[in-house]
């Protein structure tokens, strides 16, 4: 398995309930131990700054990967990326972009890795179910354990190397044209799929004694 750093981007605009339960799934499902996960947050209003802070205040395992970047604006899904990958660690070789309303499956992240490195394309992510509209892949080949396919653009939750995401960060708009710009295209994996959170209720306000392990 490798074992170099990952940071993980997750880009925060209120939907507290979203980013809480991303935060656990990920800490439940990652057993990929070298990895950072940042929360970008894009100036929220729905006390995702003051959850954050709290949980910073008082340390604990559960939350000990978590690292908060705070903007004093809106930078959007593509300005969000770019403001995380400012806050990197010096040592991370892989930038993971995780939206905030994605629901991550066991071993996801060993997964993305491992099928970055054996894939051949300098993106992976994974398939994502629970949405109207699904990308196909083309030229399916196989890469135990994990099948899949090439893709012309990257969503949702997706792998890359620092140094390629870096190269292009200041020439796309959108997540999306990542693999365009790279002249690559994405492998999706699709034996190991994610799922898009439903159902969120729009609350404005921190519930402590509801929302993590603290």
């Amino acid at each position: 398995m490798p074992s170099n750093k990952v940071s993980i981007i997750t880009r925060a605009y209120n939907r507290l309930d979203y980013t809480i339960k991303c935060i656990n799934l990920v800490k439940q499902n990652t057993i990929y131990s070298n990895y950072e996960h940042l929360i970008i947050d894009n100036a929220s209003s729905d006390g995702t700054a003051q959850w954050l802070k709290w949980i910073k205040a008082r340390p604990n395992n559960w939350f000990d990967k978590v690292r908060p970047v705070y903007q004093d604006k809106n930078h959007g899904d593509w300005g969000g990326m770019v403001e995380g990958a400012k806050h990197i660690a010096d040592d991370s070789e892989y930038i993971v972009q995780l939206d905030n309303d994605i629901e991550v499956p066991y071993e996801w992240l060993t997964g993305l890795i491992d099928a970055l490195t054996v894939s051949g394309q300098k993106v992976t992510m994974l398939k994502r179910t629970g949405v109207q509209q699904t990308l196909i892949p083309k030229n399916i080949r196989v890469y135990a354990p994990f099948d899949g396919g090439d893709v012309d653009i990257c969503v949702a939750c997706f792998a890359v190397k620092t140094i390629d995401f870096k190269s292009v960060m200041n020439k796309v708009k959108r997540c999306g044209e990542i693999p365009k710009a790279l002249n690559s295209k994405c492998f999706k994996i699709t034996s190991l799929t994610c799922h898009q959170m439903e159902g969120w209720n729009g609350e404005t306000y921190i519930q402590h004694n509801k929302y993590g392990k603290g």
